[in-house]
């Protein structure tokens, strides 16, 4: 859905929403890493930046080594006020 919202952006907010949903559902029954990942993503791109903290926090937590995932992390902590520990992930 993320991929199609870049493609059609007449519908990207429902697109965005849409894989949102979906992958909140994901986390609750399988909370793996990659799924925290993707719906830090999701909220990311849907302008949840405490969404997607949260779910990117929750991703660093049980799977540090996620591609990708520090520097996006880091990124949002610098940009939310939290320059010490966003640098700390770099």
């Amino acid at each position: 859905d993320l991929d199609e919202a870049a493609r059609a952006p007449e519908r990207a907010a429902e697109l965005r929403a849409r894989a949102r949903r979906t992958l909140e559902e994901g986390v609750r029954a399988a909370p793996v890493p990659a799924g925290w990942f993707l719906l830090g993503r999701a909220c990311e791109e849907g302008g949840d930046d405490d969404g997607a903290r949260r779910a990117w926090e929750r991703a660093y937590r049980d799977g540090p080594d996620q591609p990708g995932l520090r520097p996006r992390l880091a990124r949002l902590r610098i940009r939310q006020g939290a320059r010490e520990a966003g640098e700390a992930l770099l």
